[in-house]
């Protein structure tokens, strides 16, 4: 692998909480904003705690992204790699 081909992994990587909200189909209340509004976190359909709406929805100062992480980079080394 070269350092163009990390720098697209890592890039796509990065988009992966972005594509889990436009997927999402549940999102559940992780916190209050300053004004007092709910904050709102994509999760799995079967959360119990989890409100039926899609990303579009939610106000934009109401969505929070799931934070990047290790795993979002190696699914994508093991998928583009196979």
């Amino acid at each position: 692998m070269s350092c163009a081909d990390l720098n697209i992994l890592i890039r796509d990587a990065s988009y992966e909480p972005l594509r889990k909200a436009q997927n999402a189909t549940k999102f559940k209340e992780i916190g209050r904003n300053p004004s007092g509004k709910p904050i709102y976190q994509p999760c799995a359909p079967s959360d119990p705690a989890g409100v039926s709406m899609r990303m579009l929805d939610v106000a934009g100062d109401q969505l929070t992204l799931p934070s990047i992480s290790l795993v979002n980079i190696y699914d994508k080394c093991v998928f583009n790699v196979i």
